[in-house]
């Protein structure tokens, strides 16, 4: 999607892909480079989705606000289920 979407006000400020598998992260870096993206509008992370979502939690105990998502995909092999409470507390107020 970096390159379908607008950038600038009102458009895409960065997109973070995730994947617990080390090779994957390695290919999405390749397919970054291949695309032309910049680090700065895109980046790849080697983590758990859960944790790296917490992590980002946008309110509550040690929230970080500023840190949450506006937008998260999620597109797991299997269900969604797992990945939907970290989701939705990682996602900014109007996300």
């Amino acid at each position: 999607y970096a390159k379908e979407l607008p950038v600038g006000p009102g458009g895409v400020k960065r997109i973070v892909a995730n994947d617990l598998d080390e090779n994957a992260v390695a290919h999405m870096k390749r397919n970054f480079a291949h695309n032309d993206l910049s680090g700065e509008r895109v980046q790849a992370i080697n983590s758990c989705a859960n944790a790296h979502m917490y992590s980002r939690r946008a309110k509550g105990h040690g929230g970080l606000g500023q840190m949450a998502y506006d937008v998260i995909d999620l597109d797991p092999y299997g269900s969604v289920s797992p990945f939907v409470d970290a989701a939705v507390q990682a996602v900014s107020d109007g996300g």
